[in-house]
């Protein structure tokens, strides 16, 4: 039998609990460094002066009219409240965009929209309204089709961006109403709606996300906006690649969803004419 080794030569382990606490204290002690350094940023940063918003004529909670001044330290217009994103190219041509205000009624938290003004020397006029829209996905490939066919907004710009984490989309502003249920679409207008899904099928992709609040009605047309769900479809090749649902998309009766709909299950070209069938016989 061969001796054994002293106590102090032993290599003594840990078990897997007491390495799981050493890196969690690793992690916590982290934390707490970086609150520290985060703490002593704050404390350095200049707060910026009072801004004063006259609020007269404006009616009081009484009817009467108010003659008084209100204080807010970041009044709408502040830069600091918009994208430091400001700036992109196409070719040798650069396009910059001031911000102007975040689009209104935009409250998901998965994406941010702006209505900014582009400004280059290589369009005409030389600026332009635009949307910005800053998303965690989107399918260019889809948007930019039928934007080719009049059926999208124009697309100035998709791409991922490094130091935003997100996709970037800028796109023209387009004039017109958005769908709502119960709204009548007339011949032409269902047509154009046929027609867009029919352009993208015909490439292999599903748009998946076909509500009303992403159609928007021209006089005798239609043009689809929010290409997030948009991508390719599981028929093509049959191998599982096709896009899928959100984990987090909402259900319920109000949505009206074509069965087998649901988180992470695939988006069909079913889905889309079933929604169609919706919008168009309104």
């Amino acid at each position: 039998m061969s001796a054994l080794q002293p106590p102090a030569l032993v290599c003594a382990s840990r078990s897997p609990s007491e390495t799981g606490v050493r890196e969690v204290a690793k992690v916590l002690r982290l934390l707490d460094d970086a609150l520290d350094e985060l703490s002593v940023y704050y404390k350095t940063l200049p707060i910026p002066p009072p801004v004063r918003v006259s609020s007269y004529g404006k009616k009081s909670s009484s009817g009467k009219h108010a003659n008084s001044t209100a204080t807010s330290r970041f009044p709408s217009s502040d830069a600091a409240r918009f994208p430091h994103w400001t700036s992109f190219r196409i070719g040798e041509s650069e396009f910059t965009l001031a911000y102007q205000r975040r689009f209104p009624g935009e409250t998901d938290y998965e994406r941010t929209v702006f209505l900014a003004k582009m400004t280059s020397e290589s369009i005409m006029p030389p600026d332009r309204d635009v949307v910005v829209k800053f998303t965690h996905r989107y399918s260019e490939r889809g948007h930019r089709h039928l934007a080719d066919n009049d059926l999208a907004p124009t697309l100035h710009h998709c791409a991922y961006v490094e130091s935003v984490g997100m996709w970037v989309v800028v796109m023209d502003v387009v004039e017109g109403r958005t769908a709502h249920k119960g709204n009548k679409l007339s011949a032409e207008q269902g047509k154009s709606l046929r027609h867009a899904v029919e352009l993208l099928h015909a490439k292999g992709l599903v748009f998946g996300d076909l509500r009303e609040p992403n159609v928007i009605f021209k006089p005798n047309a239609v043009c689809l906006i929010d290409f997030e769900w948009c991508g390719p479809c599981e028929d093509v090749d049959g191998k599982g690649l096709g896009v899928r649902y959100p984990t987090d998309v909402a259900m319920g009766s109000d949505y009206d969803w074509a069965e087998g709909v649901g988180p992470d299950e695939f988006i069909r070209k079913a889905h889309d004419l079933y929604r169609l069938e919706q919008i168009c016989g309104a």
